[in-house]
């Protein structure tokens, strides 16, 4: 256990903040009870940094990861987390951002405390690439947000101690903040987009009363997955690789109890011919996966669900939907905003 003086670090409480690395699966599972709550009283928090997300993918994809989390105490206990394992070829990365395509990955601590705790957990990392038995070789960050709240902290020791960690590329995330009304997410976009709305509603409702079903409440989880991954096929040509396929059937689970999973099918007459798989998290709607019959292309089956979720989503009272790394038209289309993910390597 690794021990800084915050006052070195340049913190302004004066507390000792010590880093014990974890690196049994027995160990990191016993701190399933403090992680949610750290990660709400951080700056990082977002719905990939979650202990449901992270668990579902370490017992996916643990055999091809060791485990390289630190925690960072002081008296009153945990206050940061570094969410790391390293593969097999020695690349150190965040936890659930290989295959799983989980984003905005970033040191998790307590707001206030970044500069102290931040600093001694990248330290922590950087002294576990050195000496003559490194645990890993290589780094590599995926989708960090360029304005994240550690990565900095990251970034600046790691340069300090001779590993500098080049930007790889960038991905813009467009995003739409939601209004109080479907009205007034109509009324902020042109007289063109709220018209190409209603055709397209209009042309799919000549095929059948439209609804919307939701997983848990209106079919059975088991069913709607199914479905959508049947259409996520249908429409990109490909089913899922089997265990991205396992992971989301065991994350399925996990946040149907919780209220996070917004897994939703598009029902016309008696047929089911769109799906949306999103979470929800924190007042936010993350976007995630889709799919839709390719042979009814004409029907624009894809804006149809995503008006009516965005429509459903205001209505429940969330204030975001974020469709993540893509700079894509569509996503373009509706969304008002932008931000931009950056990888690190060295």
């Amino acid at each position: 256990m690794a021990t800084f003086p915050a006052g070195c670090l340049g913190a302004e409480i004066d507390v000792v903040v010590r880093i014990r690395i974890v690196r049994d699966e027995r160990s990191w599972l016993a701190l399933e009870p403090q992680w949610d709550a750290l990660l709400a009283a951080s700056g990082s928090d977002c719905f990939f940094l979650t202990w449901a997300w992270l668990r579902a993918w370490w017992e996916t994809y643990r055999d091809d990861y060791d485990l390289l989390v630190l925690v960072a105490e002081d008296a009153r206990g945990p206050c940061g987390i570094a969410p790391c394992v390293v593969t097999r070829d020695g690349r150190l990365e965040f936890m659930g951002t290989n295959a799983a395509w989980g984003e905005y990955p970033d040191l998790v601590v307590e707001r206030g405390r970044e500069t102290p705790t931040a600093d001694a957990l990248a330290a922590q990392l950087l002294e576990a690439g050195d000496g003559n038995a490194p645990l890993w070789r290589t780094a590599l960050f995926r989708f960090v947000r360029r304005d994240a709240v550690c990565a900095p902290h990251l970034r600046r020791v790691f340069a300090r101690g001779g590993r500098v960690l080049a930007e790889q590329g960038a991905e813009f995330s467009p995003y739409a903040t939601l209004p109080v009304s479907w009205h007034a997410y109509l009324a902020a976009h042109s007289a063109n987009f709220r018209s190409w709305i209603t055709r397209n509603e209009n042309r799919l409702a000549r095929l059948g009363p439209i609804r919307l079903l939701f997983a848990g409440r209106d079919i059975s989880l088991d069913e709607a997955f199914d479905r959508m991954a049947a259409l996520h096929a249908h429409r990109w040509g490909h089913p899922f690789e089997e265990k991205f396929g396992a992971f989301h059937r065991r994350l399925s689970d996990a946040l149907l109890p919780l209220g996070r999973l917004v897994l939703v099918l598009l029902s016309v007459g008696d047929d089911v011919l769109a799906a949306k798989y999103d979470f929800a998290y924190r007042g936010k709607i993350w976007c995630y996966q889709g799919g839709w019959r390719r042979d009814l292309a004409e029907y624009r089956l894809g804006n149809v669900m995503l008006a009516r979720l965005l429509q459903w989503a205001i209505d429940s009272g969330f204030s975001e939907y974020d469709f993540l790394a893509g700079d894509v038209p569509y996503k373009r289309r509706w969304s008002n905003a932008c931000r931009e993910t950056v990888n690190l390597s060295c």
